[in-house]
């Protein structure tokens, strides 16, 4: 994976943001994003979750035009993953994919667990992580397995 755990950001989120908040939350995301930029985190690493990660990593591509020392990177649970989604998310995942700088499996073969072991995967390998978990319990234990294992934390 590119870069370093310090120079490295990822992204905790329920699966689904409300329509009526996702502007205000990509908004804030910039805004969050920036300073980072600025001290040094050069790798935001996305899964292929719905809500904050593919709207980080749209976000990635636009900062990309300002800040073009950033990459992007997909942590994906392993080779056999796949998309799930309505056709028009798949299609939006197809398209934000081919603007990565690096796709990484998170573990060679599919299993039970291999979405947790992809989001731990993440956690494991950044310092900074930015979050919205608002409702599901799923994002809020991912929150709290960041904040135990040391992890900057942003919470929008």
């Amino acid at each position: 994976m590119l870069g370093t755990t310090e120079t490295r950001c990822c992204f905790i989120s329920d699966t689904k943001i409300h329509p009526s908040v996702m502007g205000a939350v990509g908004k804030r995301l910039k805004v969050e994003m920036k300073p980072l930029i600025w001290q040094g985190v050069t790798h935001f690493i996305c899964s292929t979750e719905l809500g904050l990660n593919t709207i980080a990593a749209a976000m990635v591509v636009v900062l990309k035009n300002d800040y073009p020392e950033i990459t992007l990177t997909f942590v994906l649970p392993s080779k056999e993953y796949t998309v799930f989604g309505s056709k028009q998310e798949q299609d939006y995942f197809a398209g934000i994919s081919q603007e990565a700088d690096e796709i990484v499996f998170a573990s060679a073969r599919a299993t039970g667990q291999s979405v947790q072991n992809c989001e731990r995967y993440i956690m494991d390998s950044t310092l900074h992580c930015i979050c919205y978990a608002k409702n599901q319990t799923r994002a809020r234990r991912a929150v709290e397995y960041a904040r135990g294992n040391g992890k900057i934390m942003i919470e929008l």
